[in-house]
């Protein structure tokens, strides 16, 4: 009966320990999501636009994305498939997952709170929809492709220099401003 509960207690353990690093990497590409756009803006509206949705420097829609992108790529490598095929799946999946979660983000964020983030309508006509759209939705998917394949095992790396408690201290910061931000949606 002892050693059951300590190999459950561990299993408990270990898996928190993987959502603890799960939830430090949304950060951290949330963290980076937020300052590309900040960097797009300025590149191409030439003002330094603002249009984060938490107080912090987090956009969680990228974040979000190259997680579940990660997750993608992490299942493709244990496929017996050729390489240039788990690639292609790869790409393919991570536009669909980033437009997923574009769509599903922009449309609780109307649903709840009555105001519209982004539209693309108004810069690809061919949109139909406000949230989603091929062409960025393309562009993000293939750059949350990129970031698994080639920039993901840098920020491992970089990521075990970090304290655990450090780590574990961004996560709970980034969840405090989850929570305030959403405080009325979660009651």
């Amino acid at each position: 009966m002892r050693a059951s509960f300590f190999l459950c207690a561990s299993v408990i353990m270990v898996s928190g320990e993987a959502m603890m690093k799960t939830m430090f990497y949304l950060v951290v590409y949330g963290f980076l999501g937020y300052l590309l756009e900040r960097i797009i803006n300025l590149a191409v509206l030439g003002i330094w636009y603002d249009n984060r949705v938490l107080f912090g420097p987090v956009q969680p829609m990228y974040g979000l994305g190259v997680v579940m992108t990660i997750g993608l790529w992490s299942w493709l490598k244990k496929r017996p498939w050729p390489p240039s095929v788990n690639v292609v799946f790869l790409c393919l999946g991570a536009i669909v997952a980033t437009m997923i979660v574009e769509h599903v983000s922009g449309t609780l964020h109307e649903h709840f709170y009555h105001h519209v983030l982004w539209d693309y309508r108004h810069t690809f006509p061919a949109c139909r929809q406000p949230y989603t759209c091929w062409v960025p939705s393309g562009m993000f998917g293939l750059l949350a492709a990129f970031t698994a394949v080639a920039v993901h095992p840098h920020i491992v790396t970089f990521s075990r220099l970090i304290p655990r408690p450090i780590r574990h201290g961004v996560v709970v910061l980034f969840a405090i401003d989850f929570m305030v931000t959403y405080h009325e949606v979660l009651l």
